[in-house]
């Protein structure tokens, strides 16, 4: 716990340091001896330790939620677009699906097929992205506490993230791929 403050009037506020797992009692014991060694002393603020430390943190902690609320709203803006795209490019290509698997094609093949053009449609973005996050982190440097600007884990992680969020995306996509039915697919011809 920690009393202290400011000077007020003609008295000069003074930090106190109290250690102790009691806080209420604690507080009450404080109050009661500054009242009775000088009754016209002000306590000016009585907060815990904690408290006191977390104050100056407050801001960067509201930037790095601010920061994290954007960044999975991108993810999740990314992940709806490469799902919408991939499933678009499937439906159109339904018919090539199901002459590849008449013609002897096995699903496995078309599943890696698909799962191979989504990840290739992914990765300039995330190039472009880890990039523009280098260049962030740069001018964002004096708000990284622990981490340094240029953290190779937090990147290879973000990379990771982003292949494995692109695979998710085009896993529905590739199995549709996968049911196409030759017959139809050999009528329409």
């Amino acid at each position: 716990m920690a009393l202290g403050g400011r000077r007020t009037g003609e008295h000069r506020q003074t930090p106190l340091a109290c250690r102790t797992r009691r806080r209420r009692p604690a507080i009450a014991a404080i109050r009661d001896t500054v009242h009775a060694l000088a009754p016209s002393l002000p306590i000016a603020a009585l907060s815990t330790m904690k408290q006191r430390l977390e104050l100056p943190l407050w801001p960067r902690r509201t930037a790095a939620g601010f920061f994290l609320v954007c960044g999975s709203l991108a993810l999740l803006l990314a992940t709806v677009g490469l799902f919408g795209v991939t499933y678009f490019a499937v439906r159109q290509r339904t018919r090539e699906f199901g002459v590849r698997i008449a013609l002897g094609a096995r699903s496995g093949d078309v599943m890696r097929q698909v799962l191979g053009e989504g990840v290739r449609l992914a990765m300039p973005g995330a190039v472009a992205g880890l990039v523009l996050a280098a260049i962030a982190a740069r001018v964002l440097s004096r708000m990284l506490l622990g981490v340094s600007p240029a953290d190779p884990a937090s990147f290879a992680a973000t990379a990771a993230i982003e292949l494995a969020v692109a695979l998710a995306a085009c896993a529905l996509p590739a199995r549709r791929a996968t049911q196409a039915d030759p017959l139809v697919a050999l009528r329409d011809e």
